[in-house]
């Protein structure tokens, strides 16, 4: 019973070690981008200082005029967003839902209609091109990406927390970066599609 007993404390010291070990801060951006695996060093002012954990002594300095909070490997988070309220910005709380909401899309938003829609177009892009006028090529695929940005986002996974369905801030955030992905695809697609068009159409001519 003794010998259980010690395998089990050295085990969980050695999990708490590895823990201790492999916990390391992050910067989180209001945009939702992170900089993890680092060691904050100092936050002072307008000013962080850190480094990465693979390369020590490697200081290196970030503005904090885009940094959201600073997270220390213990669980512990300081506050670096300073909000002008006047001049439209989001209060701490409205802005960490709308971060959530940006990194919700960030992770698990998926669209393959808005790359089909601008594949369309691009394919006909050189056949209107090489038809009529050369100048006329980008309309058709600029035509099909414009479309495929006006059409609303939805969220293809749900939220871990059901009632973000419902925050204003979380689906702000989560419609801005998901219409950004997806116009990005529909440029994509857009881009294939003129190359498919132009090999089609040279073959056939």
């Amino acid at each position: 019973m003794k010998n259980i007993l010690s395998y089990f404390l050295l085990a969980a010291s050695l999990l708490l070690l590895i823990s201790c070990v492999y916990a390391q801060d992050k910067i989180i951006f209001t945009n939702s981008k992170e900089i993890k695996d680092i060691k904050v060093i100092d936050v002072n002012g307008e000013v962080i200082t850190y480094e990465k954990t693979k390369s020590p002594g490697n200081q290196k300095r970030l503005f904090t005029d885009k940094v959201f909070s600073v997270k220390y490997a213990d669980g512990k988070e300081k506050i670096i967003y300073n909000p002008d309220t006047s001049m439209g910005e989001l209060a701490v709380e409205r802005q960490r839902m709308f971060i959530n909401g940006t990194r919700e899309a960030r992770e698990k938003y998926s669209e393959f209609t808005a790359y089909i829609i601008g594949f369309g177009f691009g394919v006909v892009g050189p056949w209107l091109g090489g038809i009529s006028f050369p100048v006329l090529t980008p309309f058709p695929p600029a035509t099909g990406v414009f479309i495929s940005s006006l059409m609303s986002p939805k969220m293809t996974n749900q939220p871990v927390d059901k009632k973000y369905f419902n925050n204003e801030e979380f689906l702000m955030g989560y419609q801005k970066k998901a219409r950004g992905i997806k116009t990005r695809h529909a440029l994509f697609g857009a881009l294939t599609g003129i190359a498919a068009g132009l090999y089609m159409f040279n073959i056939v001519r």
